[in-house]
């Protein structure tokens, strides 16, 4: 997960999924932890969901499915108190 830019009161990041496996990924997803306070509003490349401090990008419906040696981006923005973006901590994929 980085950050691509952030500006007072939002941010925008982005993270690239690679499957380095030998098997399609089915519903592929990546979660991170953030400050609270930090509110997701749109995101591309996958679904957003957020449970407080949680953030999660989903595989998009249309296209759920992530083959061996193929990777997929996705991102979101958010809204957030100040001026300093966050850090990311706990990502994990699957």
């Amino acid at each position: 997960m980085t950050l691509a830019k952030s500006w007072q009161g939002g941010f925008q990041a982005k993270v690239t999924i690679e499957n380095t496996g030998a098997n399609p990924l089915n519903q592929w997803y990546v979660q991170w932890m953030m400050p609270m306070g930090i509110t997701m509003t749109q995101a591309w490349g996958g679904t957003r969901m957020q449970s407080g401090p949680v953030g999660m990008i989903h595989a998009p419906q249309e296209i759920p499915r992530l083959t061996p040696g193929k990777s997929a981006t996705a991102g979101f923005v958010a809204t957030m108190t100040g001026s300093t973006p966050p850090a990311f901590t706990n990502v994990t994929c699957g």
